[in-house]
């Protein structure tokens, strides 16, 4: 016997939903700047709902993303130390700017994807290796970097992920 509660899932997003998704998607925010009602209604909101997005405020809106992308940018600091000190003051703006269009669910994630979107010799080819051996799903990696002059060894155990690093002086 179907009871309300079993019924298929609604498509409909709630204004909870659709909110977290203008936060996180900078394209849509830009189409909702253009166009409110094409942005809504790509959401696929009730009425209700679309009313009420139809009323926030874009300046408002984007400030708050920029707060959230601001978040993400400094948890980068625990995966991307070397590579964000290499960026200096361009940093920020620079991930900023790929953050805005790239959302992806952890720093881990964030810093193995923006990688490489940097120039060649921005990104500091250890950490990013070791991020995107932490978002795989690998139990072993071993990469050769530098022109063959160093080694790096990525072990995943019980305990999180192991390194060894070493350096030829050849």
């Amino acid at each position: 016997m179907n009871s309300p509660a079993s019924a298929a899932p609604s498509l409909e997003f709630d204004f909870q939903a659709a909110l977290a998704r203008l936060l996180r998607d900078g394209a849509l925010r830009d189409s909702f700047v253009r166009d409110r009602a094409v942005a809504i209604a790509s959401l696929g909101v009730n009425s209700d709902d679309g009313a009420a997005l139809a009323q926030l405020d874009a300046e408002a809106l984007e400030f708050q993303a920029r707060v959230l992308l601001r978040k993400r940018f400094v948890s980068l600091r625990r995966f991307l130390p070397t590579t964000l000190a290499r960026l200096g003051d361009r940093a920020w703006p620079t991930f900023a700017a790929f953050a805005r269009m790239h959302w992806h669910g952890s720093a881990a994630q964030d810093a193995a994807a923006f990688c490489p979107h940097l120039t060649p010799g921005e990104a500091n080819v250890r950490e990013w290796r070791r991020a995107e051996f932490i978002v795989s799903n690998r139990r072993f990696s071993a990469s050769i970097l530098g022109d063959a002059r160093a080694v790096q060894v990525l072990v995943r155990t019980r305990a999180g992920t192991r390194e060894w690093f070493g350096r030829f002086g050849f």
